[in-house]
């Protein structure tokens, strides 16, 4: 009987440490700025992805570089940042407007990285970078904005759980600058 307990503990254990969880989800995004009176306005016209595979966010990376594991991402990134910029904005005192007609400007966005990468144990085995493009457009002016974000952090478990707030972190990073960008260019 203590044999057959032992096993089933064992496989138990194996079972339990061998899920991998490869995708993340972003949630909702929160901003803790306190809402300022919205005298500016901004309209955005789009905001798109350019990057070579938009479901996979991470990888995960043994010694000799190959991949293991690929981290993918349950929302649409794209949905999500749109979203999250429109928040963001509204809490800088600029109005989202729902067409260009009365907007002070129109505001196009591309989304041009957004990847991590977990490799080895180094001190900072852990990288994420992010880029985005936008484009302003105020009357007959056209501004052109790059919003840049490179992070790194050491983890000791490779899994897809270490890029759960680590992406987040990242993403929420790009929104909150695309946002001042925007907003400043008004």
């Amino acid at each position: 009987m203590k044999k057959i307990i032992s096993i089933l503990a064992l496989a138990l254990f194996i079972v339990g440490c061998s899920q991998k969880n490869s995708m993340i989800s972003l949630g909702s995004y929160d901003t803790f700025n306190a809402q300022n009176k919205l005298e500016k306005s901004v309209y955005i016209s789009e905001v798109t992805q350019s990057v070579e595979n938009p479901n996979i966010i991470a990888t995960i990376r043994d010694k000799d570089g190959l991949v293991d594991d690929y981290i993918l991402v349950s929302e649409n990134v794209v949905s999500w940042y749109k979203q999250a910029l429109e928040k963001e904005l509204q809490a800088q005192g600029v109005a989202v407007l729902n067409s260009s007609e009365n907007a002070d400007a129109v505001a196009s966005v591309n989304i041009t990285k957004f990847i991590g990468n977990l490799q080895g144990f180094d001190k900072e085995n852990m990288k994420g970078d992010g880029e985005v493009f936008i484009k302003i457009y105020k009357g007959k002016t056209t501004f052109s904005k790059r919003v840049a974000q490179s992070q790194s952090e050491f983890v000791v478990i490779k899994d897809a759980k270490a890029f759960d707030p680590f992406m987040k972190n990242l993403l929420r990073d790009l929104v909150k600058k695309s946002a001042k960008q925007i907003e400043n260019s008004l």
